[in-house]
């Protein structure tokens, strides 16, 4: 009977380690330092660092619910505040966005409520627009959590990047350029995944919202630094049928030295 209890015990503990260690467990913990310093910014009392916290959180496909709960107080509380006050308005119209990006439709109720009961224009505007995109934000999170790359010796961070990065939304893209780019230096892997997904779609953009993603790709192979990088600048930039990227890419090429 031991025996038995012992060999009941080590599998249990084997089954413990594997499900503490999978890439999914690995990757939410991964985040806690992240959260820690945005739940820090948004505590701090500086407009300037909450706004710069619910950037990045919309942004970054976060699952911590703590983080999601402590933005709800703060937009429930703050919202009816300030009238008139730009920089206020503009911290909760974040907040309106930093909600959706949780991709929970527990916060459809508290977006509504701004809605309804706002008095200031931009911040119903953009608590609408908010509240009809937490489906999709739902969908960019699945997406930002794949696990695909997780055994490719990465970090968590690179990984959600390159999953951003070959998404085929283009906001997801222009989201993880902005992230590199904020960064200022990322695994060079990276550079060679914005290098390819830049190389692949700049002859099919032609809505706004891809015109701009392949933009900031372009920048954001512009902060890599890396000399190798020019060639795929300099082609986007001479065979683009669109203006908007051929500056971008232009500017890019020629600010690595």
């Amino acid at each position: 009977m031991r025996k038995k209890s012992q060999l009941r015990k080590k599998i249990f503990c084997l089954l413990i380690t594997v499900l503490l260690f999978t890439p999914e467990a690995w990757a939410a913990a991964d985040r806690s330092d992240e959260v820690n310093r945005l739940t820090g910014m948004i505590h701090s009392g500086s407009i300037n660092k909450k706004t710069e916290a619910a950037k990045i959180i919309t942004r970054s496909g976060f699952s911590d619910r703590p983080l999601f709960e402590l933005i709800r107080k703060e937009l429930e509380a703050g919202y009816l505040e300030q009238p008139g006050n730009s920089k206020h308005i503009d911290l909760m119209a974040w907040y309106c966005k930093a909600l959706a990006s949780s991709g929970l439709a527990e916060y459809q109720e508290v977006l509504q409520l701004v809605v309804e009961t706002t008095a200031d224009p931009k911040l119903e505007r953009y608590a609408g627009q908010s509240l009809a995109m937490i489906d999709e934000y739902a969908e960019r999170n699945t997406i930002m959590a794949d696990t695909t790359y997780a055994d490719t010796g990465l970090d968590a961070e690179s990984v959600r990047l390159i999953n951003m990065l070959k998404s085929d939304m283009a906001g997801l893209k222009r989201d993880a350029a902005k992230l590199i780019i904020r960064a200022g230096s990322v695994d060079p892997l990276i550079y060679d995944v914005v290098s390819e997904e830049l190389l692949k779609g700049y002859e099919k953009a032609l809505d706004k919202t891809s015109v701009d993603a392949l933009a900031c790709l372009c920048k954001a192979l512009a902060a890599s630094g890396d000399a190798k990088h020019k060639e795929a600048l300099q082609l986007v930039a001479t065979t683009s049928d669109n203006p908007k990227l051929v500056k971008y890419a232009e500017q890019a090429h020629d600010s690595i030295e």
